[in-house]
């Protein structure tokens, strides 16, 4: 970067190298005063630790901690060359400090006193408590406020602890205080705001207020602080928020006060530029505590994954990681629910379900090792004493994968049930059956999309052309039906292995006792989704009305089909569409009779 400074310097000298936007915070101060003087273009200082509300996606860790006025002054003095912008708060709330007005002017007598605009950004609950008069004289040119609703239970459920009437109340004495400040509107719009948004816009324009950032709620994967179970009924649902944008913006163009919109996407964009910027790629830890994960999907998708967004705890080697814990697996055959069923399980607090372990390639080894070692036959009780410790071990491993704070943890894997790999006779099962028909339909745009997973049938010269037409245009299977079940032998290998799952995991569940086994329907929770996860919730013995909200990965179906996708469409008897007399003929053949006894044809002539 070379820019030119007011003194003619070349701005080569690192020091004199503007920093895009800085951050003091009270655990970074001993890394910002070991940095030598700087100019800032923004500077943002957050001289205490901790904030009134408690915003439910809030990602930011609190303390009672404060940064002390003398180390602040030292700071601004011995550290700071100029500031373009200077703003107090930041990701804690200035205002329930009562020095905040003395800070401000502090900061006007040192170096930091910014060339453009001193700025309070807050969420305005606190604003009575200081003299707006020496806001204005130590040089405050805007005010920025969080308020995402005007409706009082809304904002109430989003900011807790917050008060509408009192936000106004603040707002429209300082607007009377201090008529020359500028204010700013920061709205943050979630599934439960999205319909107020245009309330607080015209509250908006009839303050005067200059501008206002309508940003989309952005939740982070692994945040150690926010609450993944709150947040996800919050998430926007895809396409809301651009819908939202266009209905607002003929309402309020050209009256005054400016609007920007950020979607997600740009949220993202915009937090990575600003840690990409600040200091060095090995020195950010120390001054950005936010931990931004770029997901390169809409985070609504991975809203229900649970043990996935839950950071990994910090575990004393000493603590028994199984005390107060509950086990249960998933299962069911490749393409039958058990991704979708998972999830549900996660919309309650009680319950985390992580995929996959597939344990059974780990136990089978393992017990033949037992069986043809000369030790462990000789020594009496040595095999026995080995399979408790290796059924602890997955045990372990389990409750570190999932969330926390769950009772009930559990292990999804899409495979049979094998008990030896079912943490034994106390865990619960729950094992997922679909219309093996469906399964083929599903399977095969898989197969296509990922032909890694038949490798022997991708080679097959006639597969290879259909991936290849499949791949450069992802409706081709709609447009030519025929094509997808036309290998016979995919066809084949896949009906057997869902047959062969099917039986397999009938013979085992003979073994389990009634009331530690669960069979749902594919077909069942698509027809009535709340139902199917009260079912799974009294299975569980948890109250089903703690658990969240449905939202898009976890309601039955999709708005439009996405062939080349996981989730791909979500709808009962698609393969209606693909079915061929040669294919069905095949079908009857392998797994006619698990079809009957299943339900899901009255006859072989179907």
């Amino acid at each position: 970067m070379n820019i030119e400074l007011s003194n003619g310097d070349s701005a080569n000298d690192p020091k004199m190298t503007p920093v895009p936007d800085g951050r003091l915070r009270v655990e970074n101060l001993a890394f910002m005063l070991s940095q030598p003087p700087r100019v800032f273009q923004w500077l943002r200082i957050d001289a205490n630790d901790n904030c009134n509300l408690k915003c439910t996606y809030c990602r930011i860790p609190r303390s009672s901690a404060l940064i002390e006025a003398d180390d602040l002054k030292r700071f601004l003095t011995e550290n700071v060359i100029s500031t373009r912008h200077l703003q107090f708060g930041c990701g804690m709330e200035p205002t329930i400090d009562k020095r905040l007005t003395d800070l401000m002017l502090l900061a006007s007598q040192t170096p930091a006193n910014p060339s453009l605009r001193m700025i309070v950004q807050t969420n305005g609950t606190k604003l009575h408590n200081h003299d707006h008069a020496k806001m204005a004289k130590a040089g405050l040119k805007m005010l920025s406020v969080s308020i995402d609703s005007l409706d009082e239970d809304v904002h109430g459920f989003q900011r807790g602890g917050s008060s509408v009437k009192q936000i106004v109340a603040n707002l429209e004495e300082f607007r009377k205080n201090c008529p020359h400040v500028d204010i700013q509107f920061i709205c943050v719009v979630t599934k439960e705001s999205i319909g107020g948004v245009a309330d607080v816009a015209e509250f908006a324009i009839e303050l005067g207020v200059g501008r206002v950032a309508i940003r989309e709620m952005m939740h982070v994967d692994g945040d150690p602080v926010a609450d993944p179970v709150k947040v996800a009924p919050l998430i926007v649902p895809p396409g809301q928020f651009q819908a939202m944008t266009e209905e607002l913006q003929p309402k309020i163009s050209d009256r005054g006060t400016k609007f920007d919109f950020w979607p997600i996407e740009s949220l993202h964009e915009n937090r990575f530029a600003m840690r990409r910027n600040a200091f060095p790629k090995e020195r950010q830890g120390d001054w950005q505590r936010s931990r931004i994960a770029k997901i390169p999907t809409d985070n609504f998708i991975r809203a229900a994954d649970k043990p996935v967004l839950a950071p990994l705890p910090q575990i004393d080697h000493n603590a028994d990681l199984l005390a107060g814990k509950k086990f249960f697996i998933l299962r069911g055959f490749i393409k039958s629910g058990t991704t979708w069923a998972g999830r549900l399980l996660n919309l309650h607090p009680e319950i985390s379900c992580a995929g996959e372990f597939h344990w059974q390639t780990v136990v089978e080894p393992f017990e033949k090792n037992i069986e043809q070692s000369k030790l462990l036959s000789e020594k009496e009780g040595l095999s026995d004493a080995m399979r408790m410790r290796f059924d602890r071990m997955m045990r372990e491993c389990v409750v570190l994968a999932n969330h926390s704070q769950a009772t009930w943890v559990g292990d999804r894997t899409p495979v049979h049930i094998a008990l030896n790999a079912s943490f034994g006779t106390d865990s619960k099962i729950i094992n997922m059956v679909r219309d093996g028909r469906d399964v083929l339909i599903s399977r095969a745009h898989q197969f296509y999309a990922n032909t890694r997973i038949f490798p022997q049938l991708a080679k097959l010269p006639e597969n290879q052309r259909r991936q290849a037409a499949f791949k450069d245009d992802p409706e081709f299977f709609i447009k030519q039906p025929s094509e997808l079940l036309g290998c016979l032998e995919f066809v084949r290998t896949t009906i057997a292995a869902w047959s062969d799952a099917v039986n397999a995991n009938e013979a085992a569940v003979k073994e389990v006792d009634a009331e530690n086994y669960l069979e749902l329907r594919y077909e069942t929770i698509h027809a009535d989704t709340e139902s199917a996860r009260v079912e799974m919730y009294n299975f569980f013995d948890v109250d089903p009305t703690l658990a969240g909200e449905l939202a898009f990965n976890t309601q039955a179906g999709f708005d439009k089909e996405s062939p080349r996708e996981f989730l791909r469409k979500g709808i009962v008897g698609d393969w209606k569409n693909y079915m061929s007399p040669e294919v069905r003929s095949v079908i009857n053949e392998i797994a006619g009779d698990t079809l009957l006894r299943l339900g899901y044809i009255d006859s072989l002539d179907w």
